[in-house]
């Protein structure tokens, strides 16, 4: 009887190991890898990528100065699957204010969570950042 509670606990504990340290699958796009990619909008879909340690979306809004104040605002959001967790931070997003725009880098870590359904940043995070980027160009 002990043999066989010790077995178990042992097959619990391989269990438990082998689903914390197994690697994630994250949607890819709109990432330069060897000169080519994969647009989000092509109708094959992201790729699909494996081996994972954690899945990003990246959300970039930039302005450019165009002509004498006229501006050009462009947007470009990708994803990716992040192969070594040096630069990884706990779930969730973080806003990052530029000189001429703002990034938000979501990171996530469950099987294809940057998906492109997900909310990428709650209404009044979006709102608080576009506001700051809108109130520091309104005081230059």
């Amino acid at each position: 009887m002990e043999t066989r509670r010790i077995c178990l606990y042992i097959c619990l504990l391989i269990g438990v190991l082998t689903s914390c340290t197994d690697a994630l699958s994250c949607y890819e796009c709109n990432v330069f890898v060897r000169t080519s990619r994969r647009q989000c909008e092509d109708p094959k879909g992201p790729l699909l990528k494996n081996n994972c340690v954690a899945c990003m979306k990246v959300y970039t809004r930039s302005v450019m100065h165009n002509q004498w104040q006229q501006n050009v605002y462009n947007s470009f959001e990708a994803r990716i699957c992040m192969k070594s967790n040096e630069y990884a931070k706990s779930e969730g997003c973080y806003p990052v204010q530029t000189d001429g725009g703002y990034i938000i880098q979501c990171f996530c870590y469950t099987d294809f969570c940057n998906d492109a359904t997900r909310q990428l940043v709650s209404w009044t995070s979006a709102l608080v950042i576009i506001s700051a980027f809108l109130l520091k160009k309104i005081l230059e």
